[in-house]
């Protein structure tokens, strides 16, 4: 039987009895047994574990994530990056409901497609005009109740069943909701049905009402967005 010695929680074997070489045995005996390439023992690396979990509401400081719950974190931080990104700097409050802040030449009443679905910061709801045309001039817009600043804006739209395909917009500002300066211009070019784009631009403008204008489509198409939003 080969000769086994123990010497500082390590078990070697005898490798060359004449030069006195011992072999460290590697034995799954117990977690102070096994030692790793920097020379801590299992028992130091993880010893202090208690288990893996996917419950989200744990409190635990000795129990692991698992796979799962690391997929629903990241998806959870994922949704809140793109709330935060809507809201930081935003200058229009969420809206839940129509009100009296909102511009507009109308809405889908088929569809319910509210004019304040621009303003919910939720990219799964979308206004829509109530007229069809390649140059029918919808907007939608909002009144601020005094002149604001605003130095970027944003729109997000949608091509659903061709209700918006290549369509050229002006963001436009007015103190009287009736006399309109353009600011800035934007076009979608073709969209891809059911599919959502971001535009985004740096602007300088000063004023109380602010609206995004249809100037024209190539298609006989109504007007939507998904959101429409201001920034500082």
């Amino acid at each position: 039987m080969a000769e086994i010695l123990i010497k500082k929680g390590k078990k070697y074997n005898i490798f060359d009895k004449i030069n006195n070489v011992w072999n460290q045995l590697s034995i799954w005996t117990h977690a102070d047994d096994v030692e790793f390439s920097d020379g801590k023992t299992a028992s130091t690396k993880v010893g202090a574990l208690n288990g893996i979990t996917s419950d989200l509401s744990g409190e635990s400081e000795t129990v692991a994530a698992s796979i799962k719950c690391v997929n629903q974190l990241n998806s959870s931080l994922t949704d809140l990056a793109n709330y935060i990104g809507y809201e930081f700097g935003s200058l229009i409050p969420k809206l839940s409901g129509n009100s009296s802040s909102i511009i507009t030449s109308g809405y889908n009443t088929n569809n319910n497609a509210y004019g304040y679905y621009a303003f919910d910061k939720d990219e799964n709801t979308f206004y829509h005009s109530n007229t069809y045309g390649y140059d029918d001039h919808a907007y939608i817009g909002y009144d601020f109740g005094n002149k604001q600043q605003i130095s970027k804006c944003k729109v997000v739209f949608i091509n659903k069943d061709t209700i918006s395909d290549n369509v050229t917009i002006k963001i436009q500002g007015s103190n009287d909701n009736s006399n309109w300066t353009d600011i800035s211009t934007f076009s979608t070019g073709t969209l891809d049905v059911d599919a959502t784009y971001k535009y985004t631009k740096e602007v300088s403008a000063n004023y109380r009402y602010y609206r995004a204008y249809k100037v024209s489509s190539t298609a006989y198409s109504r007007f939507a967005i998904v959101e429409l939003d201001f920034y500082k």
